[in-house]
């Protein structure tokens, strides 16, 4: 199994910034409980309180697909269109 890294950008639409950060806060609260996370930490930008990156270490791409699929993922998935501005921008990293 190999080690397997995100980094996540969300930005929250204007004057829902403090919406967002609270329901990002209880995402990343919910999803440091899933097996196989290692690292589940949320940042917000110095410059723009609405922009937020989250870091995510998981031991597997396998648990990393049972987290996609979580319940808590889903109803965040389902309710974000409400205080973010579009979708999240992924990239995968490789740790060495």
């Amino acid at each position: 199994m190999s080690k397997i890294c995100l980094h996540v950008l969300f930005k929250a639409q204007p004057g829902k910034e403090a919406q967002a950060r609270e329901r990002l806060t209880w995402l990343m609260e919910s999803s440091r409980k899933d097996v196989g996370c290692i690292h589940y930490d949320m940042h917000v930008s110095q410059d723009d309180p609405g922009r937020f990156m989250l870091f995510e270490l998981w031991e597997s791409q396998a648990l990393l697909d049972e987290h996609n699929e979580s319940d808590h993922l889903v109803e965040f998935r389902e309710e974000s269109a409400e205080y973010l501005d579009g979708g999240p921008e992924v990239t995968f990293w490789n740790p060495f």
